[in-house]
């Protein structure tokens, strides 16, 4: 027997356990509303035709693929941090 589509106050509280989260009954109630309306739109999505006239288009226009190309990004190791050694970060070790 599957469960009943839809999120309880227990769903929300064994998610919330998992994530070490602490909400108070606003919160899950919340959660529960908010978990039950992507279900929702889920199902919307589900019932979107595959194929034929109706189906979306997903192709994109233009070409497929494009040429890759490195270009300089402008950024330097230095603008993330002074500690460096020979262009490469310097951090502490924490394997011995």
């Amino acid at each position: 027997m599957s469960k009943a589509p839809g999120f309880s106050i227990e769903d929300i509280e064994r998610i919330a356990e998992l994530a070490s989260l602490e909400l108070n009954a606003e919160e899950k109630a919340t959660f529960a509303r908010q978990f039950e309306d992507i279900l929702n739109y889920f199902k919307v999505i589900d019932s979107a035709p595959l194929s034929g006239e109706d189906a979306p288009s997903t192709a994109p226009e233009g070409p497929l693929f494009r040429e890759d190309k490195a270009v300089p990004s402008g950024v330097s190791p230095r603008d993330f941090s002074a500690h460096l050694e020979e262009n490469h970060f310097k951090v502490p070790k924490v394997i011995e």
